[in-house]
């Protein structure tokens, strides 16, 4: 923090001496509004402050919420005071660094990228509370929402009896390549630093010493990856893997530099993958799905309702992917596709892959604030795909990035719990599930009330290297008798 004057001094003593008299959310705006943005924050807060990123959901967790509580509400109180968008992106930038480990830099960079969206929901949810936001935001720290929204995807019973349609199946095996989080970075500079005081490093600095010098293939630092090694590492699975029938991809193309990212920029990184994939498996078929880091600012998926004339949507995203994935996927995937960013496709028959938007769900997907029921009527569509598909007897894998239906998910508890109930329902015909996100080698086991297995989510790791990963992508061996039975994971 910059030194203050004896004015600065003596307001900070101030707000130190009534901070027990009048609630945190009082004295923030309190001194906001004087002008002294210097003493944005109590210092009794900050000191809580800091404690928040080192909070763990079994550790001051009910400390973590009452503080996050306290910073939205000032954020709020202060932006429904008509600040302006100079006045609040001031604000935003010391409650970042205060609750944040990004730094000065990653915090001016996100809070310019990402104001327009809280103004926005701010400005256009009347009814906005600051329980809202930590709930869904810090929502594994056990934060609550008393007026949260309750919502609930309606279910076709079980038929009594299954209709059994045989479908002209063939013999031997479907071998499937999952490509995920490939996370390409046009930055990325071999031998520049690796041990930086940034949110992203590999880009630039001279190092220390050798061994903190980026590698030419990529770092296990923070760092992202250069494009000369997701172009060989292309070239190595083709040659490796001759008898892939179609390929996976699941989502996050741009790099983690979310502090820096433009339109322009993820644009036409998104293209420059998409155009590698078709250029490396010119006879094969790729099935997208989109990453959180794919829309600007990362993470956000604006709902339907948002303009999008508006510089907060995300429209142009799914109008570009509904464009780039024309290549590999047929006319009529465009409607939902452009609606959400997912789709369907009846690969042959009897076998059928459902591609979901599930960063819809993300925690950091801002404007689930803003409106979080169902977004783009996805899971209520997935359940009409999964209805016919079961009438007509057909097996279904499901892509999506973002895991979901577990206890621990970065995915907010009321839609995986949604899409949980789907797969448990639809059970016997979803044989497989297709997740990237965490950078895991790594499975999830959806069971029943009775501990039994009814679904297995697979996770492809990562194919960047980003902080301690070795390059991954997995290859798969589907029974093409049944489309049931994944006879190797490798």
């Amino acid at each position: 923090m910059q030194k203050t004057s004896h004015k600065n001094k003596r307001a900070d003593l101030e707000a130190v001496n009534t901070f027990r008299k009048i609630n945190a959310k009082e004295q923030i705006f309190k001194i906001i509004t004087s002008g002294d943005t210097s003493v944005l924050i109590p210092p009794h807060l900050v000191e809580l402050a800091g404690r928040l990123k080192y909070i763990t959901p079994k550790k001051d967790a009910d400390a973590g919420c009452k503080i996050c509580e306290n910073a939205v509400d000032g954020i709020i109180a202060l932006r429904r005071s008509n600040a302006t968008r100079d006045v609040m992106i001031d604000c935003l930038n010391h409650i970042c660094v205060l609750f944040t480990s990004w730094g000065i830099k990653g915090c001016t960079g996100r809070v310019n990228i990402e104001t327009d969206t809280i103004l926005y929901i701010i400005d256009h949810r009347q009814d906005l509370t600051a329980a809202r936001f930590c709930a869904i935001y810090f929502q594994n720290y056990g934060c609550e929402d008393p007026n949260a929204d309750s919502w609930s995807i309606p279910l076709p019973p079980v038929p009594t009896t299954r209709t059994q349609r045989k479908h002209q199946t063939g013999t031997g095996n479907i071998q499937i390549l999952q490509i995920t989080d490939v996370h390409l970075d046009p930055l990325y500079s071999p031998g520049s630093n690796s041990k930086c005081s940034e949110p992203l490093c590999c880009e630039s600095g001279t190092p220390a010493n050798a061994e903190d010098a980026a590698g030419y293939w990529g770092d296990y630092a923070v760092c992202d990856m250069p494009w000369h090694t997701i172009d060989n590492m292309m070239d190595q699975i083709k040659k490796n893997h001759e008898d892939i029938d179609i390929i996976y991809f699941t989502g996050d193309i741009v790099s983690h530099r979310t502090y820096a990212t433009t339109v322009q920029g993820n644009q036409e990184t998104i293209k420059l993958l998409f155009e590698l994939l078709e250029r490396t498996f010119p006879d094969k078929t790729v099935y997208p799905i989109l990453g959180n880091h794919e829309p600007h600012p990362g993470d956000f998926y604006s709902p339907h309702d948002v303009p999008t004339s508006s510089n907060v949507s995300t429209q142009w995203l799914l109008d570009l992917v509904a464009d780039e994935w024309s290549r590999w996927l047929p006319n009529a995937a465009q409607t939902t596709i452009k609606q959400g960013g997912f789709y369907t496709v009846l690969v042959k028959p009897g076998f059928r892959i459902i591609a979901l938007n599930s960063n819809v769900c993300f925690t950091s997907n801002l404007w689930l604030i803003y409106a979080n029921i169902d977004t783009f009527g996805q899971l209520q569509w997935l359940v009409g795909v999964l209805t016919e598909a079961e009438n007509n007897g057909e097996k279904v894998h499901i892509l999506s990035h973002v895991p979901s239906g577990d206890d621990v998910s970065s995915c907010v508890k009321i839609w995986s719990r949604e899409f949980k109930k789907i797969v448990l329902r639809f059970s016997n015909t979803i044989t497989a599930q297709f997740n990237g996100h965490t950078h895991m080698d790594q499975f999830v086991l959806f069971l029943n009330e009775s501990d039994e297995v009814q679904s297995v989510a697979y996770n492809g790791a990562s194919f960047a290297t980003f902080i301690g990963s070795n390059p991954n992508y997995r290859i798969y061996d589907l029974d093409n008798s049944n489309f049931v039975s994944i006879l190797n994971c490798d």
